[in-house]
């Protein structure tokens, strides 16, 4: 997590999962990626892969953050 450069008050944050995925939220626009592969994002944050669906919930204002993966049976 690190201050924003833009937004000021504001965090941005990069999170890298031990399964691979990786969320980036730099200055209001987010990304996933899985082995280098863009994936696909619904609301604010529901990540779908093909290990599953994280469930993110982030507030750039506080830097406040917590998920849930739900893995696919």
């Amino acid at each position: 997590m690190f201050d924003s450069k833009t937004r000021k008050g504001e965090k941005n944050a990069r999170l890298e999962f031990s399964n691979g995925i990786i969320f980036n939220y730099d200055d209001g626009k987010f990304n996933a990626t899985l082995d280098g592969d863009y994936l696909d994002i619904n609301g604010k944050y529901l990540i779908q892969s093909y290990l599953g669906v994280i469930k993110l919930s982030y507030s750039p204002k506080s830097g406040e953050i917590w998920w849930v993966f739900e893995p696919k049976k």
